[in-house]
């Protein structure tokens, strides 16, 4: 009777001491899981700056593009007259 209550204990025992001994390295492993969550997030925001500025170069490199610009800036084509309102 009471040897399988000595070996339940010492098995609790050697559980108990296994959990207590390995907190650190959970914590460790949290720690180093919410770093690389972080830094997949910031990559996956640079490839999506990069895509849009892609994009917007792409736009500006286009002679529609060009032409926008150009008038936004006040330009305009030599044989266009300015249109004003009275």
């Amino acid at each position: 009777m009471k040897r399988p209550i000595i070996i339940a204990l010492t098995i609790s025992c050697a559980i108990t001491t296994g959990l207590i001994l390995s907190k650190s390295s959970w914590e460790t492993l949290q720690t180093q899981r919410q770093a690389y969550n972080e830094k997949i997030q910031a990559s996956r925001k640079i490839e999506t700056d990069r895509a849009e500025l892609l994009k917007k170069t792409a736009q500006l490199d286009s002679p529609y593009g060009k032409e926008q610009r150009a008038r936004e800036l006040g330009y305009r084509k030599p044989y266009e007259k300015p249109l004003t309102l009275d």
